[in-house]
């Protein structure tokens, strides 16, 4: 059985020594995965991490759990850059990325970033 764990990015906000010894004790626990939620722009959500550089940081001082970013918002990143930096820290973490890419479903979103959700898909 596989099972995972969701870092609890909201309630850290920037307490990245507590960011980091929870993903380190995810890892010595042995939980499958670690997740992190996206968010490019949603401001009644509150503060969240960049969920690909956050990962990055995290592959550094772990050694075995999976990096799931929650599934990324596809329309609302440029798919070149983002398939290279997805690419990059596969590469980084030695093929622990567990990439889910999905077209979002808040509409207010889409407005923020100044993108048609109408026409996401």
């Amino acid at each position: 059985m596989k099972i995972g764990v969701s870092l609890p990015v909201r309630e850290l906000k920037d307490d990245l020594g507590a960011i980091k010894a929870f993903a380190v004790l995810a890892d010595e626990l042995g939980f499958t995965h670690l997740r992190v939620p996206d968010q490019v722009l949603r401001p009644e959500s509150g503060h969240l991490h960049e969920p690909l550089t956050l990962l990055s940081y995290l592959a550094a001082v772990t050694n075995r759990i999976e990096l799931v970013p929650s599934v990324i918002v596809l329309p609302l990143r440029q798919t070149a850059l983002l398939a290279k930096q997805a690419a990059e820290l596969d590469l980084l973490s030695n093929g622990r990325l567990r990439l889910g890419v999905g077209g979002g479903a808040n509409e207010n979103e889409y407005r923020f970033m100044a993108q048609d959700f109408r026409t996401r898909g």
